[in-house]
């Protein structure tokens, strides 16, 4: 009895074995195309183990011969034996909006074959050679449905419409396509779902009526191409990667320096006027809300960066900006002279919606006519900058506080912001060190003592005074209080904690949009920041946690800054090429965010160059 029941327990035995391997085998049964049929539209998750820009190279190639009419046979061997996931091709055509189809098949190649003949359908193919092909491929679905109202999701995730069950139809949104096809507006800081063109792409791209379909989400994983046909660049939260601190080098930021300066060369008008936003997404300028204030710090922004790079078409801009300022310049006649006395008259830049408005205006506008004076040493509009610091002189007051201005005499309403002060002290620091008249000195240190002393109107001022901190860094090379340099460094201590939460949001959000800081205060945090080092490196203090934070805001400047590989999706890229966007979800450039951004680059080149 004894032989026969052994002889059982391993017949039983080697059974349940095979059984179990049976099991497993079945747990992977998608390869089987009955079971393709019976998927949830979001069904399959790409191996981890193919996801390489290497791998994929030759898939995109083949590709490519899909949509020049060539046959899917010839899919290459990785992509016949993967099994099909759901996956997403898009094709960024210049001058045009992306070109998107999806699919699921038995195999990863069916699955692209789908995608491919969806996405390219009826569009000829010398418009598919000019295209950048994108994939993406769903990593992980959720089977809840979807919150469309919190801005923290925004960018994480692709958004799904469909029956449950319901292969056959998939209307969907990628999380990039938030961004590339401008589905995000701006509320309070933090991007903003625009519901009826998000839901309308949804509903259009299902292609049926479907009252009891729902929105759920998936996130992907993919890589788009750096140019036609060329290498690809890994998708990940939608974004291509965040550069390295390695990547910060002297060549790296004069190359990000040029692309920003001739954006925004390009944009000034034979006028003079700068093409004030342009949106790389639909190819247009926007000129209506045009600020003169913007227009001085960026024609200052032109003459530094001329200073740096010799480029003669950005001193042709950047002259013809100054001249189109100084047109809108004013002679206040209140203060006893008339308005065609520069020579012994007080200049202005005027600002209508507050009259604190010229106060910062004006120090811009003398950074913008010292700047030519140091980048070429021209010295003719000399007599501008005095009548300029003149009327700043005339508005501060015996305590050091800059008063309100306006031609009538009737101020109206006065609204504080944070960073006229500074500008104005800035300009006045500028001024000097073109025109040495202890005038402006002892002007700049009266009213940098008042601004030690007075309350910040927000809670958050004390850390993002950099004009204050900018004007400080160079009072203090001759005046060297304890005061300024104390504040110097409270404010890029301060600086320091807000980059840390800017990096924190970042790890917690995981490729949200909201969690992205917006790169205008970063670029000036980073002038600020370079500043910073070289007052420490004077006073002989240890500059590496600045430099550190520095190179780390210059990433972020880097990511923001639209360029060959990045702006994979502007209609037109020899316009679009080298603006940094305002907000990280958007395709807007205003020419303050450029000029932030240059003159950050500026800062920290003078850095790496004095210690690399």
């Amino acid at each position: 009895m004894r032989a026969p029941t052994a002889r059982r327990v391993l017949v039983s035995l080697v059974s349940l074995i095979l059984f179990v391997a049976v099991c497993a085998i079945g747990c992977h049964r998608p390869h089987g195309r009955g079971a393709a049929k019976r998927r949830d539209p979001l069904h399959g998750q790409l191996g981890a183990r193919i996801i390489s820009p290497e791998k994929f190279q030759p898939i995109v190639a083949w590709m490519r011969g899909l949509a020049a009419g060539e046959g899917a046979a010839s899919a290459p061997p990785i992509a016949r034996r993967t099994a099909g996931a759901r996956v997403f091709v898009s094709y960024f055509v210049p001058g045009a909006g992306p070109l998107v189809g999806t699919g699921l098949g038995v195999t990863l190649a069916d699955s692209l074959v789908q995608a491919t003949r969806s996405a390219t359908a009826g569009v000829d193919r010398e418009t598919l050679a000019s295209a950048r092909i994108s994939i993406e491929v769903v990593a992980f679905a959720s089977p809840r449905p979807a919150t469309l109202d919190d801005p923290e999701t925004f960018g994480r995730e692709g958004f799904a419409f469909a029956r449950a069950g319901d292969g056959s139809h998939l209307g969907f949104v990628l999380g990039s396509e938030l961004a590339t096809r401008g589905l995000l507006g701006e509320d309070e800081g933090g991007p903003l779902l625009e519901r009826d063109r998000f839901e309308a792409l949804l509903r259009l791209r299902y292609g049926a009526p479907c009252d009891d379909c729902q929105i759920t989400t998936f996130s992907t994983v993919g890589f788009v191409e750096a140019r036609p046909g060329g290498p690809l660049a890994p998708l990940r939260a939608n974004r291509l990667p965040r550069p390295g601190v390695d990547d910060v080098t002297v060549d790296s930021l004069r190359t990000h320096l040029r692309l920003a300066a001739a954006h925004l060369a390009r944009s000034v008008q034979a006028d003079g006027r700068f093409d004030y936003l342009y949106d790389a997404l639909a190819d247009v300028v926007d000129d209506e809300s045009y600020n003169w204030l913007r227009h001085a710090g960026s024609t200052a922004a032109l003459f530094a960066a001329y200073g740096e790079l010799r480029d003669p078409t950005i001193l042709d801009a950047a002259r013809r900006a100054r001249d189109r300022l100084e047109r809108h310049l004013r002679v206040a006649v209140a203060f006893g002279t008339s308005e065609d006395d520069v020579e012994h008259g007080a200049s202005y830049l005027p600002a209508e919606s507050n009259p604190l408005g010229p106060i910062g205006g004006t120090g811009l506008t003398l950074l913008a006519f010292a700047a030519e004076v140091e980048a070429t040493g021209d010295r003719t509009h000399l007599p501008r900058l005095r009548s300029l610091g003149r009327f700043l002189l005339h508005q501060l007051a015996d305590d050091g506080h800059f008063q309100p201005f306006s031609p009538d005499g009737a101020p109206g309403e006065v609204v504080d912001v944070l960073y006229y002060p500074g500008e104005a002290m800035l300009g006045l620091m500028r001024l000097h060190a073109v025109d040495p008249d202890a005038r402006w000195l002892d002007a700049a240190a009266r009213a940098a003592h008042h601004r030690l002393d007075a309350p910040y109107a927000t809670k958050k001022g004390h850390l993002r005074d950099y004009w204050f901190s900018l004007a400080l860094c160079e009072l203090v090379r001759h005046r060297p209080e304890p005061g300024f340099i104390s504040r110097v460094f409270a404010i890029a201590e301060q600086t320091m904690r807000d980059q840390d939460d800017d990096e924190d949001r970042l790890v917690s959000g995981k490729g949200a949009f909201a969690s992205l800081p917006n790169p205008s205060p970063t670029g000036t945090s980073l002038e600020a920041y370079a500043a910073d080092v070289e007052l420490s490196r004077r006073l002989a203090r240890d500059a590496f946690e600045l430099r550190a934070y520095g190179l780390r805001a210059a990433t972020l400047l880097f990511w923001d800054q639209l360029d060959e590989t990045t702006a994979y999706y502007v209609k037109n890229l020899p316009r679009a090429l080298g603006g940094v966007r305002g907000i990280p979800w958007g395709g807007v450039t205003r020419i303050d965010d450029d000029q932030h951004v240059m003159m950050g680059y500026l800062g920290l080149l003078r850095v790496l160059r004095a210690s690399p």
